[in-house]
């Protein structure tokens, strides 16, 4: 690469430092408690294992995705699973909310199965799956909105039939079908 031609040699001298990672923070994050992402609660204050791989969730799933646990998972905006479709989540796994906006007046980041999708996500009690934010949670500056959820959107008759979910325009919920089947939520935490 042209970046890596004719660049100076690294000094040998007891001011740098040796490391293992690329880039500036490794897991001292040195913005914590003095710069604007800290004071609006922008840092992650339960932050993904570092070492790991990071996907991010946004917009629509389409057809069959599996979320392995060997991976984190960025719930970065609203998540539709659509009708016809399959999310499996392993157990372990855990998916981090995180609003992409930089002022949180988008969306709040949330997994919705519409009617006719599915969710199978079959934790166990040793490896449950964990849904949760990565914002401080006792933050004064927002106190809602961190995250909007898992909403599930079956199509079982509902008191009133069909109604739309708050937040969700044009998203419904409920109907006539006593045998509609979303999946399975088995050792599922739904967290702050």
């Amino acid at each position: 690469s042209p970046a890596y031609i004719t660049v100076d040699s690294v000094p040998s001298d007891d001011f740098f430092m040796d490391t293992e990672f690329k880039g500036a923070f490794d897991t001292d994050l040195w913005l914590d408690g003095w710069s604007w992402l800290s004071d609006n609660s922008r840092i992650p204050a339960n932050a993904p294992d570092s070492s790991a791989s990071i996907l991010e969730l946004c917009g629509i799933v389409r057809g069959f995705l599996t979320l392995e646990n060997v991976f984190n998972h960025m719930l970065a905006c609203q998540t539709f699973v659509e009708a016809d479709s399959r999310l499996t989540i392993q157990a372990g796994t855990i998916i981090y909310a995180y609003p992409e906006s930089n002022d949180f007046s988008g969306l709040a980041p949330a997994l919705v199965v519409e009617q006719g999708g599915v969710i199978e996500a079959q934790g166990t009690a040793e490896a449950p799956i964990t849904f949760t934010t990565c914002l401080t949670i006792d933050s004064s500056v927002y106190s809602s909105g961190l995250w909007g959820g898992v909403i599930i959107l079956g199509a079982a008759p509902v008191y009133g039939g069909e109604d739309e979910v708050e937040g969700l325009t044009g998203i419904v919920y409920g109907g006539s079908d006593s045998s509609d089947d979303s999946g399975i939520l088995q050792y599922v935490r739904v967290w702050y």
